[in-house]
């Protein structure tokens, strides 16, 4: 048995650094980074923050074989002489793994393969344990998705937990993939994803009537949900009738419900509509704080904005491409309207807080200047900027995404709460995080099912790729 005190304790690690092997050559060694996986895990005299409700289970012990909670108690010589691995948690906090049900992984799979394996990383590293992607729009269909998850699920890749959803445009929306014009389309291309490993369906608001209930019938014959955008073509209420288990963004009622005009008056008209079927709802709030005033064209805005904390973990091209991509796109708006857009966006998103809309954990990262896994910590720092509370805004990036992956049947496991039973993914910080959310910054270990990252492997990876897009 070896024993570890949490702040000394020592996983190894396979770190290999990428180098450049001459100016002309600059692609990158393959990463043959891995880490030890352990069947029995102990964490002794630890805090837990179960998030099951709104409490402290002080100084338990937990037992984790295979990758599975076993137990959660107060006996602190439980299993101890069988455990790998013995972890003292004496006044810090176990707090489940964050989960970020919307990002796009265009930027880690359109480009060598070690880029993206490092921003599996910083995922990782910032305590993110599963992620939804929503759709990568810059390779075929299917093209090198499986082999990313299987490579993470076997540990030769760290990273969250991958789940995959395909997406269906309408002609015109830009020079994306994946486009259909009609019902027989829709269903051959939900046939076809699935096919390729996809988990989820993903609609974009441009899409027909036709279309939409080509891909519902066919996502439901094979067991997928059905997430995204509500349609342009229908009012928000037809739309959530026909099915639409996830609504991608917060920020998707302007254009769905009030017409993309600011209407105080009919927010709780909005509120009564969402309630009568209640899909889940990813909160994107940062990303339209960002938006609102990158619209105004102002350039100084965007490079105070990848000046801006963990910038270092973006590889160079995918900053080029912000610049080229989103100054194009998300610039040209009328300030003074914007400036009116957000407050009216913040309104109406706590007015369906308070009526008890659920709400999952969602950062549309990294495609608008956003940091893997730091930008889950951005968006808990919002919410409660909007007054909820440490406890309602984890919650969402937590048990509120654990349920929505076990309802659809996307887990295996449950996740996103500590209990007997559950996925062991989990972070372990160093003060309590329902004191304030930034507290879960202060990672000293980051658990993946049986795999363990502790404060030492952490800051390997970070410094592994900060170095590396320093030296591109």
């Amino acid at each position: 048995m070896k024993r570890y005190l949490l702040l000394g304790v020592s996983v190894v690690l396979c770190l290999t650094l990428f180098l450049l092997s001459t100016e002309e050559d600059t692609a990158a060694e393959e990463d043959t980074t891995s880490v030890a996986t352990h069947k029995t895990i102990l964490i002794q005299n630890v805090n837990i923050v179960p998030m099951t409700h709104e409490t402290i289970l002080q100084k338990r012990s937990v037992l984790i074989t295979d990758g599975v909670l076993e137990y959660i108690g107060t006996d602190d010589k439980y299993q101890i002489e069988t455990a790998d691995i013995v972890i003292d948690g004496s006044g810090q906090y176990l707090a489940p793994g964050l989960q970020d049900l919307h990002t796009h992984l265009d930027f880690m799979l359109d480009r060598s393969e070690p880029i993206g394996q490092h921003e599996l990383k910083i995922f990782l590293s910032f305590g993110v344990t599963t992620i939804l992607n929503q759709g990568e729009f810059a390779i075929p269909l299917g093209d090198g998705i499986e082999q990313l998850k299987q490579a993470i699920d076997s540990g030769s890749i760290p990273g969250p937990k991958l789940y995959t959803a395909s997406y269906v445009r309408s002609p015109g929306m830009g020079t994306r993939l994946q486009t259909v014009t009609n019902k027989k389309e829709a269903g051959e291309l939900v046939q076809a994803s699935k096919a390729a490993g996809y988990e989820v369906m993903k609609v974009y608001h441009g899409i027909s009537v036709e279309s939409y209930e080509g891909v519902l019938e066919a996502a439901e014959k094979l067991n997928m949900p059905v997430i995204g955008h509500p349609l342009m073509a229908l009012p928000l209420e037809k739309t959530l009738a026909m099915g639409l288990d996830l609504i991608a963004h917060a920020e998707s009622f302007t254009y769905s419900y009030f017409n993309n005009e600011i209407q105080y008056d009919k927010i709780p008209d909005a509120v009564k509509t969402y309630l009568k079927y209640k899909p889940v709802i990813a909160t994107t709030m940062v990303l339209e704080e960002k938006v609102s005033k990158l619209w105004g064209g102002d350039p100084t805005v965007f490079e105070h904005f990848i000046s801006g904390p963990n910038m270092e973990f973006v590889h160079p091209t995918v900053i080029d491409d912000w610049r080229a991509t989103v100054l194009d796109r998300w610039t040209g708006g009328d300030m003074d309207e914007l400036n009116k857009i957000n407050p009216f966006i913040q309104t109406y998103f706590k007015a369906l807080h308070a009526a008890g809309a659920k709400f999952v954990m969602g950062t549309d990262g990294p495609n608008v200047i956003g940091v893997p896994g730091y930008g889950v910590h951005e968006e808990l720092q919002y919410l409660t900027s909007l007054g909820l509370s440490p406890f309602e805004a984890i919650k969402i990036a937590t048990k509120n995404a654990g349920e929505f992956l076990d309802e659809h049947q996307l887990s295996k496991i449950k996740s996103g709460t500590i209990e007997i039973g559950n996925k062991a993914d989990l972070i372990l910080i160093k003060s309590n995080p329902l004191n304030d959310v930034r507290n879960l910054l202060q990672i000293s270990t980051v658990i993946a099912g049986n795999r363990l990252y502790d404060e030492k492997s952490i800051m390997m990876m970070k410094q592994q790729v900060s170095e590396y897009n320093a030296n591109w």
